[in-house]
């Protein structure tokens, strides 16, 4: 987020259940000025960094999206679920199906780079909420 708002070299940037804190205050007061897609879980184990996301995207100056998957936490946007059985009961991911978590955030994050960095025409996915994942809680802006 931070090298997206600091250099004109970045096109789009993508954040994966970002952690927030700290971040340069300029990125909040000046808005991000590329494309920026955001995935988030449904959980954050940190309220501090909870109460940024929002405020960093509403000030976004270009086209933003703010995605929520119910039946997550920060683990499940890594390959947590594909090394281990034990993650979801330990509680280090959520209980949405590993692969099937995987296969939704690379069909979002694919569509978005597809859409800013290729100039393809942009997928259903980012037009609105998909019938295909019901977990997804859709924002743009």
């Amino acid at each position: 987020m931070e090298v997206c708002a600091s250099d004109p070299r970045c096109k789009a940037g993508l954040a994966m259940d970002a952690w927030m804190v700290p971040y340069a205050p300029d990125v909040a007061q000046n808005g991000l000025r590329v494309p920026f897609f955001f995935f988030q879980s449904e959980n954050w184990p940190n309220s501090a960094n909870a109460r940024l996301l929002p405020g960093v995207y509403a000030q976004a100056q270009a086209p933003a999206w703010r995605l929520t998957i119910a039946g997550t936490r920060h683990f499940d946007f890594s390959d947590i679920a594909l090394l281990t059985p034990l993650a979801a009961p330990l509680g280090i991911k959520g209980p949405i199906d590993g692969r099937y978590d995987l296969q939704l955030i690379n069909a979002y994050s694919l569509a978005f780079f597809d859409a800013m960095l290729r100039g393809q025409s942009p997928s259903a996915l980012l037009q609105g909420p998909s019938p295909a994942y019901p977990e997804i809680t859709y924002e743009r802006k």
